[in-house]
């Protein structure tokens, strides 16, 4: 049924196109071989045939033939003279043709007109051709008339064709006669500029088409030529002396283009042959134009010479050309060398044929030689379009299959990686032989490294396959500069960098747009400016713009005093693989993958990024996003407002503490829990520095801060075990033994740790006779591990700023004590690398968060991460922070 109908619908398609070819024949045939309807009287005309006669310097007469040419010297005046007909009527005018000739016409001996452009033109020794028209009165019948021309050219003694009638009706005869010429390269230039576009439009788009402007330019000087050169130019140029120069120029200077065209598709094989015949043809062109500016000689006498020139230039590309089929290279431009073929063979005759006069249709070979050869390199241009996108194409849809394997793959790889570090975490915890713990440590740095890679891959990948949705919700501003400058200041303090913020507080509080993606974009920033800046400071700004048309942009900066770029390379800056990386290390590592990710991201999201830079004093990066506006409400008032809260929130905490210290302490136990006690202290040493001080990389200064912050949640701990013992919140308590037994391997308390790990495991198994009897004695030991770190902590200085050396370093650390709102920032930070399966950067900032508060939470989350439960993670980190935020309102 399907193909019945197809062959139906093939049928009816032929028949409209025999349709359509049977109302073109018939309308050919009908117009050019049946007889004419439309008789058109628009003034009669006839050529002027008389008896005439050449006036001799010594007074003779001679006959002579009209058209003809008349015995002279070149700069020699010719006379000729004849008598007028008899009868003449109104308005009767004869026709004559200059042929780069002066001209005088006498009636009786009577000057009547004089034809001359020596004060009008601007060099040259001759007049150009022209048709010069006389109007002839009745009384002038049966007179003499007397023609005078003279030249200093080839044309000297020439006298064309003369007609006498109405003017109209000799107008319309020179129209029939050099009408289709002059169309015909009207055409030809048309085509020419509409190739030239074509071939612009080709090259910018694909980059790697031959020239096809060139050839376009090569049919317009061609047009050019013919149209100047018409002898209906009179009628459309007011100044026909610079009509005549231009049509000499357009032939002098044709060459040139068709020898760029066959260069480029040649693929540049034989340039210095092209470059030669260039040469030649730049040198002719000012020798002539030189010799015509001078009055020594005309652009007619020396157009010989600009003949051999093209002439040699057909024959140079035809040496190529041959060469190529020789070696068989010309299959890539076979059209192309067919099309040039007929044009130079068309050019050859058009040239012979002018050259002996043997036919009026001036120019329309050659034209019909250009039509050919651009209508065979079009075709040549569209198969390699054609062959082109189609293998476009095909690169698209494997990238796009590539893309997608890659994103699986890599998420594949990201959770074996994952593992891998965990796994070898796990060693660093256990193993004490130190080539063993070395190696691990390797395998962690390898790790890390590796992980960070591919997570770079798995974006790069999910844009790259178009798989990569903009997230569009509600954030706070403020709450994304100060996550964002959390970040920074840990990624500087290393260097000692110094960071400025600079946030124009009036911009409004609440945005809508892809939060968590401008968070990405302006870590990967910070992160190149602190790797690529050693000394100075780093500034981070915040502006909004406004349009006219109520848009609002969100402008971000950062500035480093790094090593900058130098300018020719900024271009490339945010290329994936830079075009020069040579002669300059620092390029290399400007372009990387980052910040082509940036661009990729920003231009998603409708925005913008510029980059200034100055080399050797620094860079300035600057992104410019469309958000929408959701709250008015600028940042200064809404921090106005948290604060007035966070005031009164103190004042309550402060209260409470009161009332907490009065809590009786742990029944049955025989010591403080946090007072310091020199008796009580036992002479075991719990804690070892050495393992303490490898899982901080041997960096002291890191180590003092971890036991600080151990030392912290210690207090917190011993405030709830007892409670959890007293009612057997066998849940909590497993939660808690198990963030000590990470904690205290961290300080180097290994036997602490182990016996947590046992508390863990009976909470977990149910096993509440063990937890019972084993609980008070894991409970006195973590006591003396937090009377030994508090130890520790007095040797290093003051115990609430044992990280710090100084009075500016102390007043860091109290800056630095996390408010509620800092708090939630940071969780979600915390929820991003847990999005992102950034296991280590998860944990590490648990660890900074639990030092604060809220420790259950925290451990729950952590159990899932150490068990690659991220989906579980993310949903419980997500629900709590959405109740926080809530009681927060309330």
């Amino acid at each position: 049924m399907k193909n019945k109908k197809k062959n139906w619908v093939l049928g009816i398609q032929w028949m409209f196109g025999l349709l359509l070819v049977g109302m073109l024949l018939y309308f050919v045939l009908g117009e050019f071989f049946l007889p004419r309807e439309n008789e058109i009287n628009l003034g009669g005309h006839q050529v002027f045939e008389a008896e005439w006669n050449q006036k001799m310097s010594d007074g003779t007469s001679v006959p002579v033939k009209i058209p003809g040419v008349c015995a002279t010297d070149q700069s020699m005046s010719v006379r000729i003279e004849t008598q007028l007909p008899k009868n003449l009527e109104e308005k009767t005018w004869m026709c004559f043709h200059s042929s780069r000739q002066d001209m005088k016409i006498y009636i009786e001996g009577k000057l009547r007109l004089e034809y001359t452009t020596e004060h009008t033109r601007m060099f040259g020794k001759n007049s150009a051709s022209a048709y010069i028209f006389l109007e002839l009165q009745q009384e002038d019948a049966g007179k003499m008339i007397q023609l005078e021309t003279i030249s200093d050219s080839v044309y000297s003694g020439r006298i064309d064709t003369i007609y006498i009638g109405e003017r109209m009706g000799i107008l319309l005869q020179l129209l029939r006669i050099h009408g289709g010429e002059l169309l015909f390269a009207l055409l030809v230039g048309i085509l020419g500029i509409i190739t030239v576009l074509l071939g612009i439009a080709l090259h910018y788009y694909y980059h790697k088409m031959a020239r096809l402007e060139y050839l376009g330019w090569g049919m317009f000087l061609n047009s050019v030529c013919l149209v100047m050169a018409s002898r209906l130019r009179q009628f459309l140029f007011p100044n026909i002396s610079v009509a005549s120069g231009m049509a000499f120029f357009a032939v002098m200077l044709m060459p040139l283009p068709f020898l760029i065209y066959l260069n480029s598709i040649q693929r540049h094989r034989y340039q210095k042959c092209y470059l030669l015949t260039g040469i030649l043809v730049v040198i002719n062109l000012a020798a002539c134009t030189t010799l015509q500016v001078l009055n020594l000689q005309d652009f007619s006498e020396t157009s010989v010479y600009s003949m051999g020139v093209i002439i040699f230039s057909i024959l140079i590309s035809w040496f190529t050309i041959c060469v190529d089929i020789r070696k068989r290279l010309v299959g890539t431009y076979h059209l192309s060398a067919i099309g040039f073929a007929g044009a130079s063979l068309a050019g050859i005759l058009e040239m012979v044929f002018a050259y002996q006069q043997t036919y009026t249709w001036n120019g329309t070979i050659l034209c019909g030689g250009m039509l050919f050869f651009l209508a065979l390199a079009i075709v040549e241009t569209g198969q390699y379009i054609f062959q082109m996108e189609r293998e476009k194409q095909q690169d698209i849809f494997a990238n796009k299959f590539k893309g997608r394997f890659l994103v699986n793959m890599s998420q594949e790889m990201k959770i074996s990686i994952d593992k891998v570090i965990q796994m070898n975490e796990k060693i660093l915890q256990k193993e004490q032989e130190e080539d063993t713990r070395e190696y691990a440590k390797k395998v962690q740095r390898a790790g890390n490294t590796l992980l960070d890679l591919v997570t770079d891959m798995i974006d790069f990948s999910s844009m790259d396959a178009g798989n990569l949705e903009l997230d569009l919700k509600e954030y706070s501003l403020a709450s994304l500069v100060e996550e964002v400058h959390y970040v920074l200041k840990r990624k500087a303090r290393e260097k000692q960098l110094q960071i400025r913020i600079n946030v124009d507080e009036d911009l409004p509080s609440v945005l809508k747009g892809d939060g968590v993606r401008i968070r990405k974009i302006l870590t990967s920033l910070f992160a190149n400016s602190v790797k690529y800046t050693q000394e100075g400071s780093i500034t981070f700004s915040v502006q909004g713009i406004r349009t006219d048309r109520g848009e609002f942009y969100l402008s971000l900066s950062v500035a480093d005093t790094g090593i900058g770029i130098e300018k020719e390379y900024l271009e490339d800056i945010f290329d994936m693989i830079p075009e020069k990386t040579e002669e300059k290390e620092f390029v290399v590592r400007r372009t990387g993958l980052d910040l082509h990710m940036i661009r990729q991201l920003t231009e998603q999201m409708e925005g913008k990024i510029k980059v200034w830079s100055v080399y050797g004093r620094g860079s300035l990066f600057t992104i410019e996003i469309p958000q929408e506006v959701v709250c008015g409400d600028s940042i200064r008032e809404q921090r106005e407002g948290e604060k007035s809260e966070e005031d009164a929130k103190l004042t309550l905490e402060k209260f409470e503490g009161n009332i907490e210290s009065a809590l009786e302490e742990f029944k049955g136990n025989p010591e403080p829990a946090l007072e310091e006690n020199p008796e009580l202290r036992s002479e075991e040493n719990w804690i070892e520095k050495r393992i303490g001080l490898s899982y901080c990389g041997e960096d002291e200064e890191m180590y003092q801060e971890v036991l600080q912050a151990y030392y912290q949640q210690g207090q917190n701990y011993c405030q709830e075990i007892p409670k959890l013992l007293e009612e057997k919140n066998w849940k909590d308590y497993g939660t808690i033994a198990h963030a000590v037994k990470s904690t205290s391997m961290t300080i180097g308390a290994p036997v602490l740790s182990e016996q947590a790990k046992q508390q863990e495991l009976a909470a977990k198994e149910g096993r509440e006779a063990d937890l019972l009897q084993e609980a008070e004695t894991f409970f006195q030991n973590y006591q003396r591990v937090l009377r030994e770190a508090q130890s520790f902590l007095d040797h290093w200085g003051n115990r609430e700023n044992t990280a710090l050396s100084s009075q500016e370093e102390q007043q860091e650390r109290k800056e630095e004590k996390m408010s509620q709102e800092e708090y939630l920032q940071g969780c979600r930070i915390l929820l991003e690398h847990i999005r992102g399966y950034e296991m280590r950067e998860a944990l590490e900032q648990i660890e900074v968060l639990a030092a604060a508060r809220h420790q259950e939470i925290l451990e729950k989350i952590r159990q899932a991460v150490d068990d690659f439960a991220y989906d579980t993670a993310e949903d419980d980190l997500l629900k709590w922070i959405e109740e926080q935020e809530s009681e927060d309102k309330g």
